[in-house]
């Protein structure tokens, strides 16, 4: 490795102290005051992180964080650019095009960093970690039977609320969900005073809670998924594992078997100072960062890289990344929305395109300028006239602005593009019913059932995915909530399957609903 390695770090010091103690120099830039440079929000260019950083950088390293903030400028930055994207289940509607900009992308979930690197990206799973000066194992009483950290909503996570009522009507649970949310401190005291500590993720996942709560000493409880907990542990032997056939039988066991709980307890706080620290992760980063500069070094840098991929489509895909960013964290950043449309703009001038016209035609449909939408899709169909989406976007843009006749041509025309043979002929009776229906089905079968981490169904057609618009369908005709459920069943969300096959009432195979309350946490 190389000894004279200078980093950046851009909104969060993940990983600064453990990387320094490796001989890396690194510096610090964000919002926040645990960083070593702060800056205002309007300040928060790649151009002053540089002008006040103490040393010419290797590289810059977007450290995503709870309190995420993309800092401007990345799209024209002097320097390689690496990013370590946290959360990536719930995050990729906009980590994905972001993605796009930087030579080299971590990801904290295996299933990402498949999908990036499908998308011809050079990423690679870096899961997350456990800081073991604050989480580890102390003499101290265990007073909770069970205990689960972490936020509770009813409306969102219907999994864990029924995981947890199943648990409390068996046993002594104890749950700390905020109001107010414990410090790393406090958590890790109530870890320790757990005999075992349940997870749950909203989607299958390795999440922090696990890694956190093992470093401490406690038997932990996780969901068995092909996330790539088996990649990283053993089940019955550094953790358990349970599903909803098994879960009150496995606790049951662990309870009564004292020895054979702390036997894996052990097993698992040993697993996670060896190989799940952060000090481990900071020598994994450090060989990668190492081997990036190695190869930008030597002239052999991928062809993929960030800044090899011509400006105008950096800018398309910081300009959507920045869209969708604001969309969902438009308090965290309230000038993301204007940088979006300023990318947008000056990809453009450089040279339209397909992919930046259609952004460029969602975000006026967000913002209610309906005509510009308009006008941008409209544009976009001239360049590219096998994609549906021109045809279809432009439509609801018509149906919106009042012309009803132009909006039914234009998406039949949208329809014969993706089904040759169609011939005008109705699914059903109702022309919405109709049109929720088709394109229901056809994202859902093209990829694009489900995009976790964004309320779609509050905002514009434009941005529906299959799901969205199923959805629409069995607001319209109950029995369409029997197709809502089958998309559910193969997003792997039982739980709420369960509610739409209940909600579809009658003629429903008995077998569906068996299999989606079978597969969920129902009481």
């Amino acid at each position: 490795m190389r000894t004279d390695l200078k980093v950046i770090l851009l909104n969060y010091p993940y990983l600064q102290n453990e990387l320094s103690r490796l001989g890396v120099e690194v510096f610090s830039v964000g919002l926040k005051a645990d960083c070593d440079n702060t800056f205002s929000l309007e300040d928060y260019s790649v151009e002053n992180i540089l002008k006040t950083a103490p040393f010419d950088p290797d590289l810059l390293i977007f450290m995503d964080s709870i309190e995420r903030i993309i800092p401007s400028g990345l799209d024209d930055s002097p320097v390689p650019l690496a990013a370590y994207f946290i959360d990536s289940t719930i995050n990729s509607f906009w980590q994905r095009p972001f993605a796009r900009l930087f030579d080299l992308v971590l990801t904290d979930q295996k299933r990402n960093a498949e999908l990036l690197k499908s998308d011809g990206i050079d990423a690679h799973w870096f899961p997350l970690s456990a800081d073991t000066e604050i989480y580890n194992s102390r003499s101290v009483p265990k007073i909770h039977d069970i205990t689960f950290v972490g936020s509770r909503n009813p409306r969102t996570r219907i999994k864990r609320e029924n995981i947890l009522k199943l648990l409390d009507g068996h046993f002594r649970l104890s749950v700390f969900s905020g109001d107010p949310y414990l410090s790393a401190e406090e958590t890790a005291e109530v870890y320790n005073q757990s005999r075992l500590a349940l997870n749950e993720n909203l989607f299958p996942s390795v999440n922090l809670r696990m890694f956190e709560a093992m470093a401490c000493g406690t038997a932990v409880l996780t969901e068995d998924n092909d996330s790539g907990v088996n990649d990283l542990f053993k089940d019955g032997v550094n953790l358990v594992t349970y599903n909803s056939g098994n879960l009150v039988e496995k606790v049951e066991k662990l309870l009564s078997d004292n020895e054979r709980r702390e036997e894996i307890a052990r097993a698992g706080g040993l697993l996670i100072s060896e190989r799940h620290s952060t000090c481990t992760r900071a020598e994994e980063l450090s060989e990668l960062l190492d081997r990036l500069c190695l190869k930008n070094n030597t002239g052999n840098q991928s062809r993929t890289g960030g800044r090899n991929i011509p400006r105008r489509k950096r800018l398309a895909k910081l300009g959507e990344a920045l869209l969708f960013f604001s969309i969902k964290w438009q308090e965290r950043d309230s000038s993301a929305q204007t940088r979006a449309r300023q990318c947008l703009e000056k990809s453009l001038d450089i040279d339209p395109s397909f992919d930046a016209l259609l952004t460029m035609g969602m975000l006026y449909s967000f913002i209610g300028e309906h005509s510009a939408a308009e006008l941008c899709f409209r544009e976009a169909t001239k360049l590219n006239l096998e994609d549906f989406r021109g045809s279809l976007y432009r439509a609801e843009s018509m149906k919106v602005l009042g012309r009803d006749q132009d909006a039914e041509r234009l998406c039949r025309v949208a329809k014969r593009l993706v089904r040759p043979d169609y011939n005008g002929q109705l699914i059903c009776d109702n022309i919405e019913e109709d049109f929720h229906l088709f394109w229901g089905n056809h994202l859902w079968q093209t990829g694009a059932a489900f995009s976790p981490g964004l309320m779609r169904f509050d905002l514009p057609v434009q941005f529906w995915t299959g799901l969205e618009h199923l959805q629409r369908a069995a607001e319209l005709s109950p029995r369409n909530w029997e197709t809502v459920g089958d998309l559910l069943m193969e997003c792997q969300a039982p739980d709420q399957a369960f509610m739409a096959y209940r909600k579809a009432g009658e003629g429903i195979p008995d077998e569906k609903i068996k299999t989606a309350e079978r597969d969920a946490y129902v009481s």
